[in-house]
């Protein structure tokens, strides 16, 4: 029995339990005025995070400076998954109720998925390592162009990528992957 299987599934009844537990047994939650706040947060950040997708997706722009956007898609799941159990949900918001609800089983899922043999574990590294390093090397920086190499996936090449540098924004001018 390989020990992924073990410490995901001794996550999983741990997590569970806790989240069961917090559910039925602990009664405080925070004030209405700061679960707007935190619903706020979470929803602005959802906003951003559209933005650097849309931006990302169909114009090859990122934001300039590396975690910037990292920091942000990070924040955004974390308020997720925090948000849920510390509420205080009104029986006007079961749309929200149910939204939260789905983040607080994301460990569940990233658990989950790292339990599948070989092919959980690419995938939970490749999800990892792409969020918490950016870039590999830069080869080439000035003011206004960057060239480095870039983290595709634990089984993929590394790929190499010139950015050009347009006042807080970067533009993907190329991005070419070495043949073996």
């Amino acid at each position: 029995m390989s020990s992924i299987f073990i410490y995901s599934g001794a996550f999983i009844l741990i997590y569970g339990l806790i989240i069961y537990i917090w559910n039925k047994k602990v009664e405080w939650r925070a004030g209405l005025k700061f679960s707007k706040k935190i619903k706020s947060f979470h929803y602005s950040l959802l906003l951003f995070t559209a933005i650097i997708t849309i931006l990302n997706a169909f114009f090859s722009i990122t934001f300039i400076g590396y975690w910037t956007p990292r920091i942000i898609i990070l924040g955004f799941l974390l308020s997720g998954v925090i948000a849920f159990p510390i509420i205080k949900w009104n029986s006007e918001s079961s749309f929200e109720k149910y939204y939260f609800r789905l983040f607080s089983f994301l460990p569940f899922a990233i658990a989950g998925i790292s339990m599948v043999q070989f092919l959980g574990t690419v995938i939970t590294l490749s999800l990892y390592y792409r969020l918490v390093n950016p870039y590999e090397k830069i080869y080439y920086q000035d003011k206004n162009l960057r060239v480095q190499s870039t983290f595709t996936g634990v089984l993929a090449p590394l790929r190499f990528r010139c950015n050009r540098k347009v006042w807080s924004i970067r533009e993907k001018i190329k991005r070419i992957t070495p043949k073996r």
